[in-house]
């Protein structure tokens, strides 16, 4: 937080577009069969 009360966010963006980039990867290797689809993990 800046002295005037501002907040820079841009970070939180660059993290945002790079989920979003990994999100679109992990679907092109699901369409293309490398990989199967991934299902939840029960944690023990």
């Amino acid at each position: 937080e800046s002295e005037d009360g501002t907040i820079d966010i841009s970070k939180a963006e660059k993290i945002a577009e790079q989920f979003e980039i990994s999100k679109q990867f992990w679907s092109y290797l699901i369409d293309k069969k490398y990989i199967s689809t991934p299902t939840e993990q029960k944690r023990v």
